[in-house]
């Protein structure tokens, strides 16, 4: 049984992409939360760091971007959310995440899509 509380559970494409959908209209927590998921942390010594309630966030030239990545037993994904333009894409592979390198993969299908 791979059913942890820190992760590792079964799903797939289509229920990532309703769990998307539902974030993107704000629905699981009060609007000051999503506030922080998508803003750095502030570490103890007062400089900020890149990640947000799981997210690693970045900024590519202007354009701010959430994406998490995950293994577990053989099994990779990533997902890569751009919430000023909308686009998500996630790429669950049945490889450990040496071989199938999703977070490659999600880079460069945003970036084609940011083109």
């Amino acid at each position: 049984m791979n059913a942890r509380a820190n992760g590792a559970l079964y799903t797939n494409v289509l229920d990532l992409a309703k769990w998307d959908a539902a974030l993107r209209k704000k629905k699981f927590v009060k609007a000051s939360s999503y506030e922080l998921m998508w803003s750095p942390m502030e570490l103890n010594d007062g400089n900020p760091y890149p990640y947000g309630f799981g997210w690693d966030l970045q900024d590519k030239g202007g354009v701010k971007a959430a994406s998490h990545t995950e293994s577990w037993q053989g099994f990779a994904m990533a997902i890569n959310r751009c919430e000023k333009n909308g686009l998500t894409v996630i790429v669950m592979a049945n490889l450990d995440s040496d071989n199938a390198k999703p977070e490659k993969i999600v880079e460069d299908v945003a970036a084609i899509y940011l083109r």
